[in-house]
């Protein structure tokens, strides 16, 4: 649909059951998607590239409302769609380096957002774990919005509030939480140009937080537990199936997510007389390499793992993958469909005692990461030494003080496979939803 965007035609847009677009018949690319709930939101579309071929890249400016009208938005395209055609990439774009070019082509104008950027990538961000992350941040959420060619001198408190601004504003995100951390992430990067003799000073410092951080404490019910393993069952039966015994060694095991899910068989020492898995230092979060103590309830569950075939013929590393050449990448789409198989389990449950389905309650809301945190609640009701349990999770120092972390080079090792062993003995119990009888730590001999 065609018309000249102008307020009253925003206004008179009607919503349908599907998303209606209407595009400006004076700015090429310039339109407003008006969706079934009857949002209204202004976006510009174009070609990346030349030719009919190029594909389509459609980025937001905002909702209809404050600060976006249809004059503020037009002008917005404009903007966006001039730079489109000098080159630069607008918000949004993801794996590409976005670099402003000089007249002659090498490299980025000295001075410039994208030439200070280029140095902190080099010599701060390559050196850091997250340093990866931290430089998706800045170019999808930063640098897109203050521009490449800007000299970093012009950048002041009123462009990063902006970054929020876009954010916060997104119909399409609407998170105060990752605003304030890419606003963050966007402070560090202007204190460290200051400290490298980039810019004066770095502005905007004194800019505080607006969303409440706020520290889970979700923890799973037994009841609940039983009911996330026996939907991961019945994913192992479907494509999900590395994701489902992911989770379940997760339950298991409760070490983070991303290093379960990047286990690799060399890792595994399952035919030892104390089965472990050795997470190497450069896994760890905290760049201690872990011993985890392996009860039978995980040996059996690793040991029926296939190892896949990977590029050119040979084993795979990983034991949880999808394609053997890789790790698993693809929780997000995973989790909702665990979260719908726990409920079908929770509706034929209810259907099978005779109950109503529709008295039985939803779980409340959960990620993956509250499992670690069952699993610390569990140790404690199984009365496992606070100390002993930070050590499991590898939480070095969190109920050590300074002088013990640094000193007492004990490792628990007896007391950490104790509680792996009770742990996972009180989890079959759960699965086969026995009562929560109380399990006596079995001491070792010696």
């Amino acid at each position: 649909m065609r018309a000249t965007i102008t307020k009253a035609t925003v206004e008179k847009a009607k919503p349908a059951e599907k998303d209606i677009f209407i595009w400006d018949d004076k700015l090429a690319g310039f339109g407003v998607k008006v969706t079934p709930t009857g949002s209204k939101v202004y976006l510009v579309q174009y070609r990346e590239g030349q030719g009919v071929g190029a594909p389509i890249k459609r980025v937001t400016i905002g909702r209809h409302g404050e600060p976006w009208k249809a004059e503020t938005a037009r002008e917005e395209a404009e903007r966006i769609l001039a730079g489109v055609k000098l080159g630069q990439r607008r918000a949004g774009e993801k794996h590409r380096k976005r670099r402003s070019r000089k007249t002659a082509g090498d490299g980025p104008v000295k001075g410039s957002v994208a030439h200070a950027f280029e140095q902190y990538d080099v010599k701060a961000l390559s050196k850091l774990r997250s340093g990866g992350e931290i430089k998706r941040t800045i170019e999808k959420d930063v640098i897109p919005v203050w521009g490449e060619a800007t000299p970093l001198v012009r950048i002041g408190k009123a462009e990063l509030l902006d970054v929020r601004t876009r954010i916060v504003e997104d119909p399409e995100r609407n998170a105060a939480t990752m605003a304030d951390l890419t606003l963050r992430r966007a402070r560090t990067f202007l204190r460290w140009s200051a400290a490298a003799g980039l810019i004066e000073e770095a502005p905007g410092q004194a800019i505080r937080a607006t969303a409440k951080r706020r520290r889970r404490k979700r923890t799973h019910t037994e009841a609940e537990l039983r009911l996330v393993w026996l939907a991961c069952d019945r994913l192992a039966d479907t494509a999900w199936r590395p994701y489902a015994k992911a989770t379940q060694t997760l339950m298991i095991l409760a070490q983070r997510r991303d290093e379960v899910g990047t286990m690799e068989w060399s890792e595994l020492h399952l035919d030892s007389d104390d089965p472990h898995w050795l997470i190497p230092p450069e896994k760890a979060k905290n760049e201690e390499g872990h011993i985890v103590h392996l009860p039978d309830l995980a040996v059996d569950l690793l040991r029926s793992m296939p190892r896949l075939v990977a590029s050119g013929g040979k084993p795979s590393r990983f034991v949880f993958t999808s394609t053997g050449n890789r790790p698993l990448n693809g929780w997000s789409h995973f989790v909702p469909d665990l979260h719908a198989m726990i409920r079908t389990v929770q509706v034929e449950e209810a259907i099978e005692a005779g109950i109503d389905p529709e008295t039985v309650p939803t779980l409340p809301a959960w990620v993956l990461h509250d499992l670690r945190r069952s699993f610390v609640s569990g140790l404690a009701r199984l009365k496992v030494a606070p100390h002993v349990a930070d050590r499991v999770l590898n939480h070095v120092g969190e109920t050590f003080d300074v002088v013990q972390s640094t000193y007492n080079v004990h490792e628990y090792g007896d007391e950490r496979r104790e509680a792996m062993y009770a742990w996972s003995q009180r989890l079959t119990a759960i699965i086969e939803g026995k009562p929560n009888n109380a399990i006596e730590m079995t001491r070792l001999a010696g």
